[in-house]
């Protein structure tokens, strides 16, 4: 697994439905999850096998619903990147529009 800084290229719809998985987050590890203001940070468990980035992209979908962020708001947001740090255990979605 990689040390330092990754980030994933993904230019996807949050609205969209998400295909198959590749491992991104190493096993047994807790990840936070930094969201945009207000909704600060969340913790993200990566489980036995790791995380790969859809189930990553379904977690970060799953947080800003939880958030109470609308259908029709999430429908024109676009995550077009994540950075996973792995010095600092820290996920940042990369939001556009």
């Amino acid at each position: 697994m990689k040390k330092g800084i990754q980030l994933i290229d993904c230019w996807l719809r949050l609205s969209a439905d998400l295909p198959g998985d590749e491992v991104v987050v190493p096993p047994n590890q807790t990840y936070k999850l930094v969201l945009d203001d207000p909704m600060g940070r969340r913790r993200i468990q990566s489980g036995k096998k790791g995380m790969g980035a859809i189930s990553l992209l379904r977690g970060i979908k799953k947080a800003y619903e939880e958030h109470g962020v609308a259908d029709d708001k999430m429908a024109g947001m676009t995550i077009e990147g994540i950075q996973i740090d792995h010095d600092k255990k820290t996920i940042t979605p990369i939001i556009g529009s």
